[in-house]
């Protein structure tokens, strides 16, 4: 048997889609903080993961319906180096690249 599930966030990473937001991270590079705000034409759910450079997951948030999110990461206890974000939905997702000085 198989079963679909399409209201996860998670779905998004496995569709192939991208995803149709507005996405902004500042600062980059960041030192000890990152701020991500995200803004979409309808409201749902996200899955945020943060990635180092050899592709293990660092940190992970979730927002809940929502059209507007605005999401800080702590990056103080993270070596200096390169990270990726993705922001997954239902809907698709995208991935961003962040420097840590």
């Amino acid at each position: 048997r198989m079963y679909k599930y399409n209201g996860s966030p998670l779905v998004g990473l496995f569709s192939g889609r991208e995803l149709d937001a507005k996405v902004t991270l500042g600062p980059n590079p960041a030192t000890d903080f990152l701020q991500l705000q995200i803004e979409v034409a309808e409201p749902m759910d996200f899955m945020l993961l943060l990635h180092d450079s050899q592709g293990r997951l660092i940190d992970q948030k979730t927002t809940q319906q929502t059209a507007q999110a605005n999401v800080q990461f702590d990056l103080s206890n993270l070596p200096v180096g390169m990270y990726s974000l993705t922001v997954s939905s239902a809907k698709g997702h995208l991935t961003r690249s962040i420097a840590k000085q």
